[in-house]
């Protein structure tokens, strides 16, 4: 028998938790990982329970991003563009969506977490991308974490600690490494109090924008292939 990819787990009944431990890969985005996700978020969507979850990785990786196949296929235009909807999860999830990124975020991997509702991030941990088009990193990069910081990723694939982006002003929860998941936990908890019909309303109200303009990114990017 296999051994699980994603796990999910239920607290009090209204917290989801899904845990990405394919270990083999750095929680990076292989054809099984990806089936596991889209499993686990479609049965999360089904459940009239659940109103938040939080998804975090293991050790110290939250999600590696893309493998070089697929961006290979991306380049060669064997991939469409709603093949891509895996990456949408979270972003698409009926509820809200806390990313306890308690380890580094690589690449796709990061703008990943980044369609979260809200970040919970490590002082310790490494956030990085560089441009692979498709993705949408040209929209949900400067979304989250600024212009400046987009950027030296975009263009220079620059590194940046935890602490460096707390020191930039970006809009996460900044936490030693150790507390990240429970302190994701903690303002589930406190989400989790309010009525289900209300935070559906306030999940479709808030990624109205997203929704609409991260699709067009994405098809331009997809358009510098045609150059």
């Amino acid at each position: 028998m296999s051994e699980e990819l994603v796990k999910l787990s239920y607290l009090q009944e209204t917290i989801a938790i899904v845990a990405m431990e394919d270990k083999a890969t750095k929680n990076s985005f292989s054809k099984p990982f990806i089936k596991e996700l889209c499993q686990v978020f479609e049965e999360i969507n089904s459940n009239q329970k659940v109103k938040v979850v939080v998804i975090h990785g293991y050790g110290n990786f939250f999600c590696s991003g893309e493998l070089p196949e697929m961006i290979a296929t991306i380049n060669i235009k064997q991939k469409s563009f709603t093949d891509l909807t895996f990456y949408r999860l979270l972003l698409d999830c009926h509820v809200p969506v806390i990313a306890a990124m308690q380890g580094h975020a690589i690449g796709s991997g990061l703008a990943f977490g980044a369609l979260a509702d809200l970040q919970v991030m490590a002082y310790e941990a490494s956030y990085t991308t560089s441009f692979t088009p498709g993705f949408g990193l040209t929209y949900i990069i400067p979304r989250k974490f600024g212009i400046s910081v987009a950027d030296n990723m975009l263009y220079g694939a620059k590194n940046y600690s935890g602490t460096q982006l707390s020191q930039w002003g970006v809009s996460a929860n900044f936490v030693k490494k150790i507390d990240v998941i429970t302190t994701a936990i903690d303002l589930a908890k406190k989400i989790a109090e309010k009525s289900r019909e209300n935070l559906l309303l306030l999940k479709q109200h808030l990624t109205n924008e997203d929704k609409t303009l991260l699709p067009q990114h994405i098809e331009k990017e997809l358009g510098v292939l045609d150059q």
